[in-house]
């Protein structure tokens, strides 16, 4: 172990730490959300909020909408990521698909992927097909790209020292690619975790038979802001949940 991973477990802050910072994070966050409820009739209370939350989570259809949201998620990005990794892998390991298809790329992830949409919906209905399929698009595209910059980023010498060992292509794959990108490749799922929550709760949003999104649009419409903000939250918790059982796994990784 070098002298630089030591001096880095030593300043990294221990568990109590982190929690004890998320808790107050969280406090300061619930200070502010009630203050802005006293401000403006909009902003519901953090109490009328999780009351309804209460309610909600106790309803048949609602869960029925959430769990549909859930897998739709579930099933998006978990098309995305593989697409992501093989897409990632050829644009990191291919100095020529890098420079070909790069720019690309690029450009794709840097369009709203709802404009999409509106040509969707003829070709796979408002069901769930038409939603995973944005959740895919939705995340495919950043794990490529940090997929492959990962990987194009390697340490000349990780090569260099498979080259000398006379490893084929799968023993570099396995042995040297993998382990040299894994933490990247975490991370990515993490930051696409968000695309395709997003990708999907808008095309819910906008156009759907069921799901959060619908309800969430279904609230919105009718100005009920305490329902609005007990989804928001609801989407939060999946996110969240998501997003830390991701995080545990890169600890464990950097150990």
């Amino acid at each position: 172990m070098t002298v630089a991973r030591v001096y880095e477990q030593r300043e990294a802050p221990g568990g109590t730490s982190v929690a004890a910072g998320s808790l107050v994070l969280l406090g300061l966050a619930a200070g502010a959300w009630y203050l802005a409820s006293r401000l403006t009739f909009v902003v519901p209370s953090p109490a009328a909020t999780l009351r309804v939350i209460g309610q909600e989570w106790t309803d048949r259809d609602y869960l029925y909408s959430a769990q549909v949201t859930f897998w739709r998620i579930v099933t998006g990005l978990g098309i995305g990521v593989v697409i992501g990794i093989l897409g990632g892998f050829v644009l990191g390991v291919s100095a020529l698909a890098r420079a070909t298809l790069q720019s690309f790329v690029m450009a794709l992830y840097a369009v709203p992927k709802i404009l999409l949409y509106p040509l969707i919906i003829p070709v796979l209905t408002i069901g769930s097909p038409s939603k995973v399929f944005m959740g895919v698009i939705s995340s495919c595209f950043p794990m490529m790209i940090m997929v492959g910059a990962a990987i194009a980023s390697t340490p000349p010498i990780y090569t260099k020292l498979a080259r000398s060992l006379l490893v084929d292509r799968r023993q570099y794959l396995v042995k040297v690619l993998l382990p040299a990108t894994a933490r990247a490749v975490v991370t990515a799922i993490r930051v696409a975790t968000s695309f395709a929550v997003l990708g999907v709760v808008l095309a819910e949003f906008f156009a759907s038979d069921v799901g959060l999104g619908r309800s969430l649009s279904q609230s919105y419409n009718v100005g009920d802001y305490d329902r609005v903000f007990a989804t928001v939250l609801t989407l939060l918790v999946i996110t969240f949940g998501v997003s830390f059982g991701l995080w545990a796994l890169e600890k464990r990784l950097d150990r």
